[in-house]
């Protein structure tokens, strides 16, 4: 028995041994001169640590899988692409294991990689999966992806980069570009964009701040999570209805999840905050669940556009988002396509659309005869025609719902349930949109049954308190 043990034992210390071994930490510029050196003589699970200064990029091609990290941090340590092409290339290198990965740099002056298009300005990402962690993505140009480009090349690559706690801020994508600060194409795995700072970034075209366009077949497949991001300041043309997503802007097929983030000050033609479309064969459903989406302003959907697309949107904050210009509506969401939609305690409020023939400041309903509003606070928002709900002449079900009749001002929608009254909100001059006891919106208001309740509130408090759900997107606590 005790020679046992020891065989195992010798055999578990020759493992390690072997596992070491064929591991290192490579020094720049101790051990070679440069970063790109020092990758072409690295192996599968070497770690590249980088000293303090000003250095030059680097691609990896086919491997090897090493992770790039700087000793110092994105304050002291820079990867300059002088205006000549990508700073960061990852091309061809799959890796399901963490290996792979660049982080704590500040990478920029990058004009992007020459394919049919120039994508990627500061990081191009083709058909690998590396961590991008910690850095600071500034002052890039492309085409598509100012910042950070995403492709899968051919049918069975993967391509699932994560991309956490990066700033990536002031990128730009010019000549009818897409993605001022992120772009990723053609995925068929997800991608996950979580805990940055995307800010300042600007786009031709579509998504200011992140762009997601899959333009095949990917039924049932997550494609995006999108998570626990401040997505700030950034510009998709606003000066034209037809390009969308100030902040974010998804097109094509697959499932996309935008949770927690704070969507705030964005601007674009349609879609300030968050524009949503899918190709007419897709039938997968987005999630928009607890963000906070204010201060952005579009042409239709200051806040949110959501167009062809399933989605359910749930426990959001929206507010003081404002569709821009005439005949433009849905100051808080426009709602447009044919698909079925879901709005289960959202906050829309103080939202505006003010231009010639606006309406639905809170919400417009283009073609909704499929939506469903429930447990919903649409108040105090403001149009030109139809200040709260314009459902265009459609029939969507509205119940347990504080929101104002668009044919009888003064009066609750018609429907189960429904209210209209002042929701006492804690603070709106502050911006507070928490609910106080006094509002009937708390406390046996809302459908414990709605399709697609939440379990928690936008701020993540557990739901139910009482014996019944509260309408919006705040529980009320005690």
């Amino acid at each position: 028995m005790c020679m046992g043990k020891i065989t195992v034992l010798v055999c578990l210390f020759l493992f390690i041994g072997s596992v070491t071994a064929f591991s290192a930490t490579i020094n720049v510029p101790a051990d070679y001169t440069t970063i790109q050196l020092a990758i072409n003589n690295a192996s599968d699970g070497d770690v590249i640590s980088v000293s303090s200064g000003t250095h030059d990029g680097f691609t990896i091609q086919d491997g090897p899988r090493v992770y790039v990290e700087s000793r110092d941090g994105a304050r002291v340590t820079i990867l300059d692409g002088y205006q000549n092409g990508e700073v960061v290339a990852f091309i061809d290198v799959e890796d399901g294991t963490g290996r792979l990965g660049i982080e704590g740099f500040t990478i920029t002056n990058g004009t992007g990689h020459s394919d049919a298009d120039i994508c990627g300005g500061g990081i191009y990402c083709r058909s690998s999966s590396p961590k991008i962690k910690s850095n600071v993505i500034t002052d890039n140009t492309a085409e598509y992806g100012g910042g950070i480009y995403c492709l899968r090349f051919e049918d069975g690559d993967d391509c699932s980069p994560i991309i956490e706690y990066n700033t990536i801020s002031e990128n730009i994508v010019e000549d009818d570009g897409i993605g001022g600060g992120i772009c990723c194409r053609a995925l068929d795995a997800q991608v996950i964009i979580r805990n940055n700072q995307i800010l300042y970034n600007e786009a031709d075209q579509d998504g200011g701040g992140i762009a997601i366009l899959t333009d095949y077949n990917a039924n049932g497949i997550d494609i995006a999570l999108i998570e626990d991001n401040l997505i700030s300041y950034n510009i998709a043309d606003n000066n034209n209805q037809t390009y969308a997503g100030g902040g974010i802007c998804t097109k094509g097929y697959g499932k996309i999840e935008i949770k927690e983030n704070d969507i705030l000050s964005n601007e674009s033609g349609s879609g300030g905050g968050i524009a949503l479309s899918k190709n007419s064969g897709c039938n997968d459903q987005d999630l928009v669940e607890m963000n906070i989406i204010a201060y952005n302003t579009g042409g239709d959907g200051g806040g949110v556009c959501l167009n062809s697309n399933r989605a359910l949107l749930r426990d959001n904050m929206i507010y003081e988002n404002e569709a821009v210009g005439d005949y433009t509506n849905g100051g808080g969401v426009y709602v447009g396509g044919t698909k079925a939609r879901i709005f289960v305690n959202n906050t829309i409020t103080k939202n505006t659309a003010g231009g010639t023939g606006s309406t639905g400041g809170g919400v417009y309903i283009d073609n909704g005869t499929y939506d469903t509003i429930t447990n919903e606070i649409i108040w105090g928002n403001s149009a030109t025609l139809v200040n709260e709900l314009d459902d265009g002449g459609n029939s969507p079900t509205v119940s347990y719902s504080d929101v104002e009749s668009n044919t009888t001002p003064g009066n609750s929608w018609p429907g189960n349930w429904n209210t209209w009254s002042n929701p006492q909100f804690m603070n709106p001059g502050g911006d507070n949109y928490h609910l106080t006891l006094s509002s009937a919106n708390v406390r046996n208001s809302g459908n414990n049954g709605a399709t697609g309740i939440p379990t928690r509130d936008f701020e993540g408090d557990d739901r139910i308190m009482g014996t019944i759900v509260d309408m919006g997107a705040d529980e009320y606590y005690e």
